[in-house]
């Protein structure tokens, strides 16, 4: 599922938080008390959707916010699975003949395996991070969303872009 797919993925960084901030904090709430999850979740997809609404550069998306346990450890994961143009037809039987359309979709499930776009998994313990970031134009400026609009968190190199610089020098 998700989780294993953020967790294998050679785009996947670990992270901490730089400073206090509302996912710092939300995270924080949740660890003391799970049974505020569902109103938890909805402030980060607030907090998403009012980056997203205020900068049309982000792609749109379906954002799915789980809270599982592993290895007797609380865990909140998000995950953005954005919007990929696909086309289908529709044929509508009118009057004795066919009519065909072409109609262009979006959706994320038209993949059987959807890429995650942009992802991250805290630990509720420690609040560690593992995190997919994208780039995106934001105020006229290349940014990772993740790192410096969601999360405000410092990040170590994945081992994609470990390889890159490696494959520079060599």
């Amino acid at each position: 599922g998700s989780i294993e797919k953020i967790l294998s993925s050679t785009e996947m960084k670990y992270a901490e938080f730089i400073d206090n901030n509302e996912i710092k904090t939300l995270s924080e709430k949740l660890s003391q008390d799970l049974k505020g999850f569902k109103s938890i979740s909805e402030e980060i997809a607030s907090h998403y959707f009012n980056l997203l609404s205020n900068n049309p550069a982000i792609e749109s998306g379906d954002l799915l916010i789980t809270l599982f346990e592993m290895s007797n450890t609380n865990y909140l994961c998000v995950t953005k699975h954005n919007y990929k143009s696909f086309i289908t037809r529709e044929i509508k039987n009118i009057r004795e003949s066919n009519s065909i359309s072409i109609i262009k979709n979006q959706s994320f499930l038209f993949s059987s395996r959807p890429k995650l776009d942009e992802s991250f998994i805290i630990n509720l313990d420690t609040l560690d991070i593992a995190l997919i970031d994208k780039r995106y134009e934001i105020n006229g400026e290349k940014a990772n969303i993740l790192e410096e609009y969601i999360l405000n968190c410092k990040t170590a190199l994945s081992d994609k872009e470990k390889v890159t610089i490696f494959n520079k020098v060599v």
